[in-house]
């Protein structure tokens, strides 16, 4: 788990990073969101840790997206338990992963993840939650993923969200068998660029 020892302060940084930190742990940086009123995982610093168990709170407050690049290119990381409170992973969130095999957001609150938020990760087992409704461009690009379950939330794949992905095998959706390109997204999921290759796809896997 991450090691939760807080240490109080605020702290500019440049580049392509947040203007500041609104805290730090130990090992992460949280950003705080007037809009929502929560906080955002911004940054990890470890580099020991093989599993990550995200907290639901900071400060009191929910902590309700992982920020974008936050935990980029950390091959040490195998598992990450993810709390009911987050509702957006953001883009490159877990870029080059490439030992995490599993993501189980099956009990979390996510409706959007966005672009190369898993790209070329090790993921081989992958559980939606039952609210997911937006998958960005190339999300899970390059994974090793050989079946994914949509639920019937799911409205918008982007392009590339699945390319690239050799073993994957069959994509089952919990939603109805309607492919009319004009009135139904479901004709989106199936037919854009999103997924390539030779898959078979069933409709309403129990």
């Amino acid at each position: 788990e991450i090691d939760c020892i807080e240490i109080e302060y605020s702290c500019p940084v440049t580049g392509t990073a947040p203007e500041y930190y609104s805290g730090f742990n130990r090992f992460t940086a949280y950003r705080y969101d007037e809009v929502t009123d929560s906080y955002i995982l911004d940054n990890y610093f470890g580099d020991s840790f093989s599993e990550i168990d995200i907290p639901s709170t900071y400060r009191g407050k929910p902590v309700t997206a992982i920020g974008q690049q936050a935990f980029e290119n950390h091959p040490e990381i195998e598992s990450i338990t993810f709390p009911n409170s987050i509702e957006k992973i953001g883009t490159q969130a877990f870029y080059k992963c490439t030992n995490l095999s599993a993501i189980d957001l099956s009990n979390t609150s996510v409706t959007t993840i966005e672009q190369n938020a898993f790209k070329e990760t090790g993921l081989e087992t992958l559980i939606f939650p039952e609210c997911i409704s937006e998958i960005k461009d190339s999300a899970f690009c390059g994974t090793n993923l050989v079946e994914i379950i949509f639920p019937a939330s799911l409205e918008i794949i982007e392009s590339k969200a699945f390319s690239n992905c050799p073993y994957l095998e069959a994509v089952y959706y919990k939603g109805e068998n309607h492919i009319n390109p004009s009135t139904d997204c479901t004709y989106d999921i199936y037919l854009n660029s999103g997924i390539d290759g030779e898959i078979d796809f069933y409709f309403e896997r129990s």
